[in-house]
């Protein structure tokens, strides 16, 4: 089995809108001038046992997990590791949190525990499979959000995501601009997170509890601008079963179910000595191996 074959995405947005994690696409994508990107190669005496890449936004609380790959020759010890070291570049960036998505099945998980990864909710992810209708054919709610809307998104949020939950997921991950929706008074509804790319369309969208989900989604996905017939894909959170009914009775088929994964990462002060010093503590107190100090295995 190649390393295309056991690569895994942790991140679902990059996987729907740009492909596979190996893909030329995805590989040579770049995030924009201000999104730091960093590739990390484990390796045993120069024979590589597995890779992956983490990316931060400028001014971001967290940062996120885009994939890994081990080779046939790997453990999952070797992934831990791997893992260990990308925690320690998370945390030289300035991220408080470094996040991940597994299948909720994933042979990776155990490794991911291993480096104190945590599951802090779950997620669908459902592609629409019903018919697109004509711009304008119908009545919609649905428009581009603009300032005037980041306040009451912001309470939404606040009312509609579990407090415990609130620091590591964000309104937005400010890929593209959203969609709102609001009545005749002017009340928030619900919104939706946007991002493109070539393979699709990824929509994660939050509606006030009180709303009509099954009106609201059926109008969100006829609202999507710049489609250009790719798929538009809907990722619903475990703290949303009034968005999974609805979707379960639209036409939408399921595609994913994910494990959603936090790692905490804990500030230190900087210690000045010659040479580089970690911010971030990123190993386990025992029973792992060192790794960018290991002179038979090391990460590049």
């Amino acid at each position: 089995m190649g390393a295309k074959a056991l690569a895994q995405s942790t991140d679902s947005v990059s996987e729907i809108t740009r492909g596979h994690p190996l893909s030329p696409l995805r590989l040579l994508s770049s995030r924009g001038l201000t999104v730091n990107s960093y590739t990390a190669l484990w390796e045993d005496n120069s024979r590589p046992l597995c890779f992956g890449r983490v990316c931060h936004a400028e001014g971001d609380a967290f940062s996120q997990l885009d994939f890994v790959t081990p080779t046939r020759e790997s453990s999952p010890d070797d992934i831990t590791c791997l893992l260990e070291a990308v925690i320690r570049v998370s945390g030289a960036w300035g991220a408080r949190y470094l996040l991940a998505e597994l299948p909720e099945n994933s042979d990776y998980l155990p490794a991911f525990r291993r480096a104190d990864f945590v599951v802090w909710s779950q997620a669908r992810v459902y592609r629409f499979r019903g018919d697109f209708v004509a711009a304008g054919a119908a009545e919609n709610l649905w428009r581009q959000w603009t300032d005037q809307d980041v306040k009451a998104m912001q309470a939404l949020h606040r009312c509609a995501v579990p407090r415990l939950f609130q620091a590591v997921e964000p309104v937005s991950r400010k890929l593209a601009q959203g969609l709102a929706a609001a009545d005749e008074q002017g009340r928030l509804l619900g919104f939706a997170d946007l991002a493109y790319g070539p393979n699709g369309i990824w929509l994660q969208p939050l509606f006030d509890p009180g709303a009509d989900h099954i009106s609201l989604l059926q109008q969100l996905v006829q609202a999507v601008p710049n489609r250009m017939g790719r798929p538009v894909y809907v990722c619903a959170r475990s703290f949303q079963p009034q968005l999974f009914d609805a979707l379960e009775s639209l036409a939408f088929s399921m595609e994913q179910e994910l494990a959603r994964m936090v790692r905490h990462l804990t500030l230190q002060d900087k210690v000045p000595a010659p040479g580089r010093q970690q911010v971030y503590e990123g190993e386990k107190s025992e029973g792992s191996v060192p790794v960018i100090q290991s002179q038979q295995k090391g990460v590049r």
